[in-house]
């Protein structure tokens, strides 16, 4: 993980760096059997170096904890390092130049199971497009690994009704778990 955090350092695949404060390369258990994967750094992330430390991010860690989890527990990190300018959601030049990264960590954290958060990192993954709400619940299989797709956080901050489908889905990692 040292050596993709000095290729971050320096990175210049797209133009991102020069907007960025800081990169966000993840955060947590680097031998974690549970990787969760999000789209791109917001606001604080930026400011701060690590993901999903705003509401999202609050809100991630009370569903984690809600199944007896806790972050330190997992490692989260996003498809894109650096913030896309206004949080809009990161384009294809962004994502090709930060899939590298991805693949790298999850090589070398090598996860019995990966939650994606949110459809970007889903359809990074996948290499197709997804509607998140058909995937969503759903366990597939990831070159070996189990992928579980959820909604993302600020998704549900943005509507609460779609709390339920979230507190599902972590039931259903949950049961994965104890698999």
């Amino acid at each position: 993980m040292i050596e993709i955090y000095k290729e971050l350092k320096n990175c210049k695949k797209c133009p991102l760096y020069k907007t960025r404060t800081k990169f966000v390369i993840g955060a947590g258990n680097v031998d974690a059997d549970i990787v969760f994967i999000g789209e791109a750094p917001g606001k604080n992330e930026d400011l701060q170096g690590l993901p999903f430390v705003g509401r999202a991010g609050n809100l991630l860690s009370s569903y984690l904890n809600g199944i007896g989890l806790n972050r330190k527990d997992v490692f989260i990190t996003n498809i894109v390092k650096c913030r896309p300018p206004g949080n809009r959601d990161p384009i294809e030049e962004e994502i090709n130049a930060c899939f590298p990264y991805l693949k790298e960590q999850i090589e070398i954290i090598e996860p019995k199971i990966i939650v994606t958060l949110g459809r970007y990192s889903l359809k990074t993954l996948l290499g197709r497009e997804v509607r998140i709400m058909q995937e969503r619940g759903n366990i597939i299989d990831f070159n070996g690994v189990m992928l579980l797709p959820m909604l993302h956080p600020a998704a549900v901050l943005r509507n609460g009704n779609l709390d339920e489908k979230m507190r599902n889905d972590f039931k259903l990692l949950k049961e994965v778990i104890e698999r």
